[in-house]
């Protein structure tokens, strides 16, 4: 990866009881939706501080654990109108930061 963005879940977001839920019905199609989120750091290269950041969690991923990740965009490009590129934030995916 050529300069993946650093993402540090820490002790506090990394635990299910801090995941935020919400639900609903759809006012276009009536149907019911779900989504939850957690709370991560985002360290942009070259600023001073990190943001901190509401992120999508997917289906398949309760919460992520404290630890560093990298964000992996592979999974999340989508065609936008008039074939814009455009990123679907509810496909993004957190990849843990090997250690040696």
């Amino acid at each position: 990866m050529n300069n993946p963005l650093k993402v540090v879940v820490d002790e506090q977001q990394g635990n299910l009881d801090n995941v935020e839920s919400r639900s609903g019905t759809s006012k276009g199609t009536g149907r019911e939706w779900s989504m939850r989120s957690q709370f991560i750091w985002v360290y942009e290269q070259g600023a001073k501080f990190p943001m901190k950041v509401q992120f999508v969690l997917p289906e398949s991923v309760p919460v992520y654990p404290a630890g560093n990740y990298y964000l992996d965009l592979n999974t999340a490009f989508t065609t936008g109108n008039f074939n814009s590129l455009n990123i679907d934030t509810r496909k993004l995916k957190l990849v843990p930061i090997q250690t040696k």
